[in-house]
């Protein structure tokens, strides 16, 4: 129980700025993937919690926008920032060692600034969308399945392809992401959905699964093509699957 909630601890602190920094052990970073899709809660409830007590359909799409925003400061930017590195060494066509380069580079070159652009705008616009519906519940489920959504490609990874394993603490996470635990995560994502969603709950669910799925896959194949995957394409794979919950919210209802 003491290593469990460690793990709550170091999981909220590192993906997000709601808990405090904690120290680093390989035992605490496995006691935290469970604990992944409720720190995604807690987020949704950051992101979404203005537009649960306020009405503010009078902004538009600046609702949209701010949803987004309030995102990136509850995660200190985390996995836009991997979001622009995967697109920097990806859009350059380089390969091998130059791709990894790239991709650790601090620097963001135009491609990163591309991703992160079309990012943002396909995440305010598919929330301004389902806030334009009056649509809030997708807005505060949407952090638990892009956070559930790393497990799951960390755990694919481990599974599928055990080689792609790069130093860093993105290694730690893939190491730790076994079936075993991907599976606590699964029930600990689809309860509130199923609790809180309703009748949509189950068809938005599985088209959020599909949705995810395929981008995931493509990182995956990157991954193997590369050689490698670090938690740049976990961090790319959480804001994926956040954009793909908030869609399938809108083709289920």
């Amino acid at each position: 129980m003491r290593m469990s909630l460690e793990g709550l601890a170091f999981g909220a602190g590192f993906l997000t700025r709601l808990g405090p920094v904690r120290p680093f052990s390989p035992q605490v970073v496995a006691a935290c993937l469970v604990w992944f899709p409720v720190i995604g809660l807690g987020l949704g409830l950051v992101q979404a919690g203005l537009f649960l007590l306020l009405d503010m359909t009078a902004l538009g799409l600046a609702q949209g926008w701010l949803y987004a925003a309030l995102g990136w400061w509850a995660t200190r930017g985390l996995h836009w920032d991997g979001l622009a590195d995967i697109a920097d060494a990806w859009g350059s066509g380089a390969r091998g060692a130059r791709f990894w380069e790239i991709c650790k580079d601090s620097r963001v070159g135009a491609f990163g600034v591309m991703g992160v652009v079309l990012g943002m705008g396909c995440m305010t616009s598919l929330a301004s969308a389902n806030l334009a519906r009056g649509m809030v519940l997708p807005l505060l489920l949407a952090p638990l399945f892009g956070r559930w959504t790393i497990l799951a490609l960390a755990c694919a990874a481990r599974t599928l392809a055990p080689s792609l394993l790069r130093p860093g603490l993105g290694a730690s996470f893939l190491q730790a992401a076994t079936p075993a635990r991907l599976a606590w995560a699964t029930a600990w994502t689809i309860l509130p959905w199923l609790v809180l969603g309703g009748a949509s709950a189950w068809r938005a669910l599985l088209q959020a699964l599909v949705l995810a799925g395929l981008p995931c896959w493509r990182l995956l194949a990157l991954g193997r093509r590369e050689q490698g995957l670090n938690g740049d394409f976990l961090g790319s794979a959480a804001l994926l699957g956040e954009m793909a919950a908030l869609a399938a919210w809108l083709l289920a209802t």
